[in-house]
Protein backbone atom coordinates (compact mmCIF):
# COMPACT_ATOMS: atom_id res chain seq x y z
CA UNK A 1 0.00 0.00 0.00
CA UNK A 2 2.84 2.36 0.87
CA UNK A 3 4.53 1.63 -2.49
CA UNK A 4 1.32 2.46 -4.34
CA UNK A 5 1.18 5.86 -2.62
CA UNK A 6 4.80 6.58 -3.55
CA UNK A 7 4.14 5.68 -7.18
CA UNK A 8 1.10 7.97 -7.33
CA UNK A 9 3.06 10.81 -5.73
CA UNK A 10 5.90 10.35 -8.23
CA UNK A 11 3.45 10.41 -11.16
CA UNK A 12 1.80 13.60 -9.87
CA UNK A 13 5.19 15.29 -9.48
CA UNK A 14 6.29 14.19 -12.95
CA UNK A 15 3.08 15.56 -14.48
CA UNK A 16 3.57 18.87 -12.68
CA UNK A 17 7.15 19.13 -13.96
CA UNK A 18 6.05 18.43 -17.53
CA UNK A 19 3.37 21.09 -17.35
CA UNK A 20 5.78 23.64 -15.84
CA UNK A 21 8.41 23.04 -18.52
CA UNK A 22 5.85 23.51 -21.29
CA UNK A 23 5.03 27.03 -20.15
CA UNK A 24 6.52 29.76 -22.35
CA UNK A 25 9.12 31.87 -20.66
CA UNK A 26 9.53 35.58 -20.95
CA UNK A 27 12.52 36.64 -23.03
CA UNK A 28 15.56 37.29 -20.94
CA UNK A 29 17.52 40.51 -21.08
CA UNK A 30 20.23 38.52 -22.91
CA UNK A 31 18.00 38.13 -25.99
CA UNK A 32 16.95 41.78 -26.11
CA UNK A 33 19.76 42.92 -28.41
CA UNK A 34 18.87 42.47 -32.05
CA UNK A 35 21.45 41.96 -34.74
CA UNK A 36 21.20 44.11 -37.88
CA UNK A 37 23.21 42.28 -40.54
CA UNK A 38 22.88 45.10 -43.06
CA UNK A 39 25.15 47.23 -40.88
CA UNK A 40 27.95 44.63 -41.22
CA UNK A 41 27.82 44.12 -45.01
CA UNK A 42 30.82 46.40 -45.63
CA UNK A 43 33.27 43.68 -44.56
CA UNK A 44 32.13 41.19 -47.21
CA UNK A 45 35.02 40.44 -49.54
CA UNK A 46 37.66 41.26 -46.92
CA UNK A 47 40.04 38.84 -45.22
CA UNK A 48 38.72 37.63 -41.84
CA UNK A 49 40.47 38.89 -38.72
CA UNK A 50 39.39 39.11 -35.11
CA UNK A 51 39.55 42.91 -35.28
CA UNK A 52 37.34 43.02 -38.39
CA UNK A 53 34.89 40.60 -36.79
CA UNK A 54 34.69 42.79 -33.69
CA UNK A 55 34.06 45.92 -35.78
CA UNK A 56 31.29 44.11 -37.68
CA UNK A 57 29.78 42.90 -34.40
CA UNK A 58 29.72 46.42 -33.02
CA UNK A 59 28.28 47.87 -36.23
CA UNK A 60 25.50 45.27 -36.33
CA UNK A 61 24.58 45.66 -32.66
CA UNK A 62 25.06 41.93 -32.06
CA UNK A 63 26.19 40.65 -28.68
CA UNK A 64 28.37 37.92 -30.18
CA UNK A 65 30.04 37.06 -33.46
CA UNK A 66 30.82 33.62 -34.88
CA UNK A 67 33.09 32.56 -37.73
CA UNK A 68 31.41 29.95 -39.93
CA UNK A 69 33.59 27.95 -42.33
CA UNK A 70 32.56 25.41 -44.97
CA UNK A 71 32.54 21.97 -43.40
CA UNK A 72 33.37 23.44 -40.00
CA UNK A 73 31.51 22.58 -36.84
CA UNK A 74 28.74 24.98 -35.92
CA UNK A 75 25.53 24.65 -34.00
CA UNK A 76 22.08 24.89 -35.51
CA UNK A 77 20.70 27.15 -32.79
CA UNK A 78 19.36 30.49 -33.95
CA UNK A 79 20.16 33.53 -31.87
CA UNK A 80 18.84 36.96 -32.75
CA UNK A 81 21.79 38.54 -30.95
CA UNK A 82 24.56 36.78 -32.91
CA UNK A 83 26.33 37.82 -36.12
CA UNK A 84 27.58 34.91 -38.25
CA UNK A 85 30.45 35.66 -40.60
CA UNK A 86 30.64 33.04 -43.35
CA UNK A 87 34.23 32.63 -44.46
CA UNK A 88 35.49 30.69 -47.48
CA UNK A 89 38.50 28.36 -47.47
CA UNK A 90 40.89 31.20 -48.21
CA UNK A 91 39.64 33.24 -45.24
CA UNK A 92 37.58 35.77 -47.22
CA UNK A 93 34.30 36.85 -45.63
CA UNK A 94 31.52 35.86 -48.06
CA UNK A 95 28.41 36.68 -46.01
CA UNK A 96 27.31 38.34 -42.80
CA UNK A 97 23.99 37.21 -41.37
CA UNK A 98 22.25 37.22 -38.06
CA UNK A 99 21.02 34.10 -36.34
Amino acid sequence: MKAKGLIIAALVMAAALCRASAQPTAPSSFAVADCREGKAQSIIGELYSNERAERARQASGARTVRRVQPGGPDTMDLRSDRLNLEVDQSGIIRDARCG
